[in-house]
């Protein structure tokens, strides 16, 4: 399913938090503004969603559940990461300095770095 960064934060603020299988590839709005960038998203369900190359530097998905998804490329610098559900997540050449792991599930997560 498809949607766009501002209609993701918009349902989110509103409460909704189910977001499996959705396709935010690169994660910017039409203008190519990164609205991610920060936003808090902590308890989202991002399972098998397509995030790859994302901007997602400082963004709270602390207690996400991302098992599945494609997060190659993205940018996590300093993203919060804790208590994340990461089980079978593609990281593969995503940036994660500074980022907190801290309590993150990573079985079988693809971690190779660029």
């Amino acid at each position: 399913m498809e949607i766009t960064t501002e209609q993701l934060l918009t349902k989110y603020v509103a409460g909704e938090r189910n977001f499996a299988g959705i396709d935010l590839k690169r994660a910017t709005d039409t203008a190519g503004i990164e609205l991610l960038k920060g936003a808090n998203l902590r308890g989202i369900n991002l399972r098998g969603a397509n995030l790859h190359s994302a901007d997602l530097k400082g963004v709270d998905l602390s207690r996400a559940e991302l098992t599945g998804a494609n997060l190659c490329s993205a940018d996590l610098r300093g993203a919060n990461l804790s208590e994340a559900i990461l089980v079978g997540a593609n990281l593969r050449s995503a940036s994660l300095g500074s980022a907190n792991l801290t309590c993150a599930c990573l079985e079988s997560a693809n971690l190779i770095p660029i």
